[in-house]
């Protein structure tokens, strides 16, 4: 009976919840480390496991594994059992993204790692994506690398050759990103997959320390086992709003529902050619004569970057995409409406900011030089610049009033209404002390 209490301990003390992979939207899991700030490891036991933080309970760290060479994804020199603080080998609790470190001289003789464990139950195991960047650790030249295993029993582990990330630089900044990348079959319809992010101290440079690594922004996907069939209804009710140089739209999902849909704008009232099965469109491709502006689940939509007074077509599929084999698309009665963009000049909108950077030369008695950096705002086309003896105008520019210069406001004078300033012009002053020159 000892015994038997002995080993229950053990396995809860080690036990995980594996994202499942089936309960997730769209079959697709990702995890941004949001809430890295609270992800606080175990102590009691301490094992690796996470008592808090959204996300967490998926994850484990590791202590060290003595047997194994480095780089098999085995062999284990630092602890991840709990964050480091200063420049040691572990695991780092900084900023919004899984951070690690290996150290150590001579090449290949350090390794950490952090497993996140999955549920396959029902589906196949589809790809894996991720962001990393180097992130500089005093000074030196060194370098390390990242790879990924992945296992089905916590014991053997298997490269993914397509996830790695080989010899960065200690103090070369560089990031870049794994997408989209086929996880193998063996991970099909399994409950216990294990994903493995081992770093190690790899191959490259002569002084110094080894180059810290993030890694974000990790999304795993899953597949149906149940193969695509073509949805057995199309969407209803198309409704359009046009503007002056975008139209949005919406519509009723089918019933019974698709798994999404792919909305097509076009100038011609018809398509030259339809959507075809197994394809999986992207915004801004190119179908028939039109072009896709939305691809996926949203039963809404808006198109940008259109002519004035213009017709334009809307074309509407349903799709089932979430299954093996492909992408079917239902292409018999699609929806179809058409809309015309409003004719003459888009209305005025306030710019969302404000120029920056104001700064003066050649200030005389009686003139000044000025410039600024333009607005970030797109919709920025003039600036207004008002004199004044005071830090502060007693009232701002009035919507819908055109003021010219001489004009009064707010205590202040305009000096001119200006499509830039942005290089150095004359503003004339009076003979009068300046306190400041202010942009509205």
């Amino acid at each position: 009976m000892f015994v038997m209490a002995f080993l229950c301990l053990k396995f809860f003390a080690f036990a995980q919840t594996p994202v499942n992979m089936a309960a997730q939207p769209s079959y697709t899991y990702t995890e941004n480390f949001a809430d890295l700030a609270n992800w606080t490891f175990s102590t009691a036991p301490a094992n690796g496991t996470f008592v808090s933080g959204i996300g967490a309970p998926a994850w484990r760290g590791n202590e060290a594994v003595a047997t194994g060479t480095i780089p098999d994804g085995v062999r284990i020199t630092g602890s991840t059992w709990v964050y480091q603080t200063g420049s040691s080998s572990g695991i780092y609790q900084q900023g919004q993204s899984l951070v690690l470190l290996a150290t150590g001289t001579t090449n290949n003789t350090s390794a950490v790692a952090m497993d996140m464990f999955l549920d396959f139950t029902g589906l196949n195991a589809g790809t894996l994506s991720f962001d990393w960047a180097s992130i500089n650790n005093f000074t030196g030249n060194r370098s390390s690398s990242l790879k990924v295993y992945y296992s089905t029993n916590g014991t053997s582990f298997t490269e993914i050759p397509a996830a790695t990330v080989l010899n960065i630089t200690n103090n070369a900044p560089t990031n870049g990103e794994i997408n989209f990348i086929n996880l193998p079959a063996a991970l099909n319809n399994v409950a216990t997959a294990q994903l493995r992010f081992y770093y190690y101290n790899g191959t490259g440079g002569t002084t110094g320390s080894r180059p810290k690594i993030s890694i974000d922004n990790i999304q795993v996907t899953g597949v149906p086992t149940a193969p695509c069939v073509t949805p057995s209804t199309q969407p209803t009710s198309l409704s359009l709003t046009p503007a002056f140089s975008s139209i949005s739209g919406s519509f009723t999902a089918a019933s019974p529902a698709a798994n999404g849909y792919i909305v097509v704008r076009s100038l011609n009232n018809n398509l030259s050619s339809l959507p075809v099965d197994g394809t999986s469109y992207s915004v801004g491709d190119d179908l028939g004569d039109g072009n896709v502006i939305s691809f996926g689940s949203s039963t809404t939509f808006n198109a940008t970057g259109l002519s004035p007074n213009t017709p334009y077509y809307f074309f509407v599929f349903a799709m089932n995409n979430l299954c093996s084999g492909g992408t079917k698309y239902r292409t018999a009665g699609y929806l179809v409406g058409t809309a015309t963009t409003l004719s003459g000049s888009s209305p005025c909108t306030a710019p969302v900011a404000q120029p920056t950077n104001l700064s003066f030369n050649n200030v005389t008695s009686n003139s000044a030089k000025g410039s600024f950096t333009a607005s970030t705002s797109p919709n920025a086309d003039h600036y207004l610049v008002v004199r004044s003896t005071s830090s502060t105008l007693s009232a701002s520019p009035v919507n819908g009033t055109n003021y010219s210069a001489g004009a009064n406001l707010g205590g202040g004078v305009v000096v001119t209404k200006t499509q830039s300033l942005t290089s150095m012009q004359t503003i004339s002053l009076p003979v009068l002390p300046i306190t400041s020159l202010c942009l509205q």
